[in-house]
């Protein structure tokens, strides 16, 4: 049994993903303030409700372990209670379960080396319970402030569905004219000396490009 207890004054959307050996199974859950969820085993095991992937948990399977995410990932802050409890039916005896809080387990700064009060750029390197590490920091070509300020959470942006952001794009591909604001393309007609807007369909007057450079 997995209990998840949101003692917030706000509504808060988390993600148990429970995990098994060739697999993992996930729950989205929404919990509005003060409110529990409570999870059965048996009976999702029971169930064979497929998760929002298409997955289902093998029936063979008795051992695994389970995380809890925010919607953005290991990364994003909650505030919930968790518990989970094993109870054997044969024995009739409970027993608990091992919690440990996951996401960042360490920190490694980089190429600091001052006095104080000084500032200066540096790196960081960040140890993940899953094994996974994320390095964080500006580099030759990177300022990561900027971007981390327009999107922080990467998994997030990755796992959204973007087709309405990048329908623009998909329509220029067939037009073979640039996508880009009007007093660009104006600059750009002036320096090649020919029209590369868009410009309303049928036949053009002859002697339309007669002034124009030819591009070969």
């Amino acid at each position: 049994m997995i209990s998840i207890w949101n003692y917030a004054a706000k509504p808060q959307d988390v993600t148990l993903v429970l995990y098994y050996s060739g697999g993992q199974y996930r729950i989205p859950i929404h919990l509005e303030a003060r409110q529990s969820y409570d999870l059965d085993m048996m009976t999702l095991l029971k169930s064979r409700a497929p998760d929002p992937d298409g997955n289902l948990i093998p029936p063979y399977i008795e051992s695994g372990s389970a995380m809890l995410v925010g919607p953005g990932g290991e990364l994003d802050k909650m505030t919930v209670v968790l518990s989970a409890s094993g109870y054997n039916v044969r024995n009739a005896t409970c027993f608990p379960m091992c919690i440990n809080c996951g996401g960042v387990v360490d920190v490694t700064v980089n190429g600091v080396s001052l006095g104080i009060p000084q500032t200066a750029q540096a790196s960081a390197e960040v140890d993940m319970a899953d094994g996974s590490q994320l390095e964080y920091g500006d580099d030759a070509l990177v300022t990561v402030r900027p971007v981390l300020d327009r999107v922080p959470h990467l998994k997030a942006l990755l796992e959204a569905d973007a087709a309405e952001d990048f329908s623009d794009l998909r329509r220029a591909e067939t037009t073979g004219r640039p996508l880009c604001a009007p007093e660009f393309v104006s600059g750009l007609e002036k320096i090649l000396g020919r029209t590369i807007a868009r410009r309303a369909p049928g036949r053009k007057p002859t002697g339309d490009d007669r002034n124009q450079l030819r591009l070969l």
